[in-house]
């Protein structure tokens, strides 16, 4: 639903590009590129003296949904005919927003390695200042036990050490269909200009995700992070936190 939702916008608004005239430069097409880059190496101190490295850290990124600029109208209504309605469990999954580029896969991003390039995307020429991170439900081949978030939305493996206790730790995070669960909101887009040649570059920061974790209840052996665990929950907060992820252009 979330996909076709937002593939309905953004054909909508590509739709209506071309029955306007192209003086109105918010309605033309363009190509751009689409890229996530790792912010940090995982590493964190936290609030009761843990020291985190991560050892392992894979998220299940997109669908990704760029947005224009509050003020600007949104391209499902037109001057003519009804509007598009896009209701789904009583919220609106697009803030009522004019989407201007948007990516409808779904990666299993290693936040510890390097840059991916995710290719060529549709979009529409002009400004955006915020994006939305949907951390979907594992699909294809991302929903087997073996694979590289053993079918959670998330996986994390590391140590945390703290004068002289050291506690191994691995687990994965699941995240309800409930609302707005799975999407990440107000990720500020530094740059601001979608053009044909541009790359949209959205950043993942897995040192938010332990970084409130205590993991003083957690001893010996390779503590798995069940759900009944303050490390969960504070994994839980912190890889839903705008402040996990950054996105910025970068010129052709």
């Amino acid at each position: 639903m979330k996909k076709l939702t937002g593939a309905l916008a953004l054909a909508a608004a590509l739709t209506l590009a071309s029955a306007v005239s192209c003086t109105a430069t918010a309605g033309i097409p363009i190509e751009l590129r689409l890229a996530l880059e790792p912010l940090s190496d995982g590493a964190a101190t936290t609030p009761t003296g843990w020291s985190v490295e991560l050892t392992e850290a894979t998220l299940l990124v997109g669908p990704i949904y760029a947005y224009a600029p509050l003020e600007e109208p949104m391209a499902l209504r037109p001057p003519f005919g009804p509007a598009l309605a896009l209701a789904h469990g009583g919220f609106d999954p697009l803030d009522g927003r004019l989407v201007r580029g948007e990516y409808l896969d779904q990666l299993a991003f290693d936040a510890l390695g390097g840059r991916v390039d995710l290719g060529a995307i549709d979009g529409l020429l002009g400004e955006v200042d915020e994006l939305s991170v949907v951390l979907d439900e594992p699909r294809g081949a991302n929903t087997s036990p073996d694979g590289p978030t053993h079918g959670h939305h998330a996986w994390v493996r590391g140590v945390a050490t703290r004068e002289g206790e050291t506690v191994t730790f691995e687990g994965g995070i699941d995240i309800e269909d409930e609302g707005l669960l799975r999407r990440v909101d107000g990720v500020p887009v530094e740059g601001g200009a979608l053009a044909d040649g541009v790359t949209l570059v959205v950043g993942v920061d897995p040192s938010r995700w332990l970084s409130e974790a205590n993991f003083t209840d957690l001893t010996g052996g390779v503590e798995v992070l069940g759900e009944d665990t303050q490390p969960h929950r504070a994994w839980r907060l912190g890889v839903r936190s705008a402040a996990a992820y950054s996105a910025r252009t970068e010129g052709p």
